[in-house]
């Protein structure tokens, strides 16, 4: 297994809760290894900035059609909610945000 991360850049990626990880992968360059497991984690600005970004959308959804799994944690539905993946599935996230989850994607099975 090959356990590798990544991000729009290079640089530091914060999680919701503040912990710093620097990416192995750029999205933005054609160097990534194949992704069998898609994980969105809990981001800093995946409850906003993050949900306006289509490049980074883009990446998750052309990800997501060829990968063997695609799963998320916490607010990291939000973003696969956006993207579009979530439609067909019941899906929940982090549960103190469950309202703004159904708010935001209605059309969802929560």
């Amino acid at each position: 297994m090959n356990v590798f991360s990544v991000a729009a850049s290079l640089g530091p990626a914060t999680t919701f809760k503040g912990l710093r990880i620097l990416p192995d992968f750029s999205y933005r360059d054609n160097n990534l290894p194949r992704i069998d497991i898609l994980v969105i984690p809990s981001a800093e600005h995946h409850l906003d900035t993050d949900l306006e970004n289509q490049e980074m959308l883009d990446f998750v959804r052309n990800t997501a059609a060829s990968a063997l799994y695609v799963t998320s944690h916490c607010d990291g539905a939000f973003v696969l909610a956006k993207a579009g993946l979530l439609d067909e599935v019941a899906s929940t996230t982090f549960p103190g945000d469950m309202e703004k989850y159904k708010a935001a994607f209605p059309q969802l099975k929560v």
